[in-house]
């Protein structure tokens, strides 16, 4: 995902797009599917600074790290997964929300 790039508005008006799957998007021939977003709160800039508090970090399957301005996203897809709170399928990896990327003002989340 390469954070230097803008994609404009979201859909509400509310965020600024860097980086979409735009919807859930099916991973190969494994049977899982992607949804991530990384986005700015309208009328914030991109702290490119902010980047360098940026921490490596593993969390529900999930793991980020930065290499300049591309952030890697691993997740072990041989991992049974849990049953999502709507039953309708099982999460594989989840961020937990959505959290600012070091303190550039970027947030992600992704399921």
């Amino acid at each position: 995902m390469d954070l230097s790039q803008s994609f404009g508005a979201s859909s509400t008006g509310k965020t600024i797009t860097v980086a979409s799957s735009c919807g859930h998007r099916n991973i190969l021939q494994s049977g899982a599917v992607l949804n991530l977003n990384a986005y700015l709160p309208v009328g914030t800039k991109f702290v490119r600074s902010g980047l360098a508090a940026f921490r490596p970090w593993t969390a529900n399957n999930i793991e980020l790290t930065m290499d300049g301005l591309t952030l890697r996203l691993k997740v072990d897809l041989s991992v049974e997964g849990a049953v999502a709170s709507s039953r309708k399928f099982k999460l594989l990896a989840c961020t937990n929300g959505n959290r600012e990327l070091g303190h550039s003002k970027i947030f992600l989340g992704c399921q």
